[in-house]
């Protein structure tokens, strides 16, 4: 089992993602979360004491963010995880966030706006137990908001989860339009835990990731891109492979970014190499190259290009 997370803040100490969550367990189950506070719908501040005591401000995005880290760590340490986990989840959630809310109420804020929300924050994660008997992984997908879940293969990555966004727009729509936020964690207000099981039978690699990591790219297709390059830039080993991803995120993105990736079937890096080495020059012919050429700059080009890649991720995800 190979493994790491990235946390990245734009500001040190106000970052509004929360640190990653990734946990094994002692029955081959493990777990990959990741949180992004919503600093816009959550930019009310609370005065709090930080772990020395001292007196600190802190938004309401940064402490949700923390807030369903806490939740969802717990949930899985100390549950009876079953089918209905994410139902479960789902009440913790806002049982845990309203009497929480509750605890802060006594701070009023001159934030009057409709556009504020309680507490709100993003939540995508991916509950997986491995079966080795039968050489498959279960999986269980479940998000709010428009954080992230990919399973990677040799045919690419697919996005496993949908974005909770006004409008429905497709990923790259959502790069050139930005879309609100239409469904999140929060205190005060409803919002819905979604969740798909799903069994892979080959080797993989799972992703979560915040806005942060692909949000801040020309098309989604760099960011599988962004994925390769970084994976055979990595020579001794998998660690090796952290730091270069962890640096090419940092240099595009314009926010916060945190990212969980698990690989699975693989003996080493060099097997992971060699997993996606077709893979690595069919997306750069593909995909990549046409849209480095200057000559090809149109929105016709990058749509036609992405309906391709996107109708990749449909097939891939129907056969699942």
């Amino acid at each position: 089992m190979m493994y790491f997370t990235i946390w990245t803040e734009k500001i040190v100490g106000k970052g509004e993602d929360a640190p990653p969550t990734l946990l094994t367990g002692d029955d081959d189950t493990f777990i990959l979360a990741v949180y992004d506070g919503l600093g816009g719908a959550g930019s009310r501040v609370y005065t709090l004491p930080n772990e020395q005591g001292e007196i600190w401000e802190y938004s309401g995005a940064y402490l949700a963010s923390r807030l369903a880290k806490a939740i969802v760590e717990e949930f899985y340490l100390t549950a009876e995880l079953t089918e209905n986990f994410a139902e479960e989840l789902q009440i913790v959630l806002q049982n845990d966030f309203n009497e929480y809310s509750q605890q802060l109420d006594n701070q009023s804020s001159k934030l009057k706006s409709k556009l504020i929300r309680l507490l709100p924050t993003t939540l995508a994660g991916i509950l997986a137990e491995e079966n080795s008997e039968e050489n498959l992984v279960n999986a269980w997908v479940f998000w709010a908001g428009d954080s992230r879940c990919y399973i990677w293969q040799k045919e690419g990555l697919q996005q496993l989860s949908e974005d909770d966004l006004t409008g429905k727009p497709d990923a790259l729509a959502n790069l050139e339009q930005d879309a609100t936020i239409s469904n999140c964690v929060q205190a005060g207000g409803e919002f819905s835990l979604h969740y798909r099981a799903f069994s892979f039978a080959e080797p993989s690699i799972l992703i979560t990731a915040t806005d942060g990591c692909f949000g801040y790219l020309p098309t989604p297709m760099h960011f599988e891109y962004m994925l390769l390059q970084t994976l055979f830039k990595s020579q001794s080993d998998f660690e090796d492979w952290q730091p270069h991803l962890s640096e090419a995120i940092t240099q595009v993105t314009g926010d916060d970014a945190s990212l969980c990736l698990w690989a699975w079937g693989f003996e080493d890096l060099n097997a992971i190499k060699n997993y996606f080495s077709n893979r690595h020059s069919i997306l750069y012919q593909t995909y990549i190259k046409p849209l480095e050429n200057p000559d090809n700059q149109s929105d016709n080009l990058k749509n036609e290009l992405w309906e391709m890649y996107k109708n990749s991720w449909v097939s891939a995800k129907s056969a699942s």
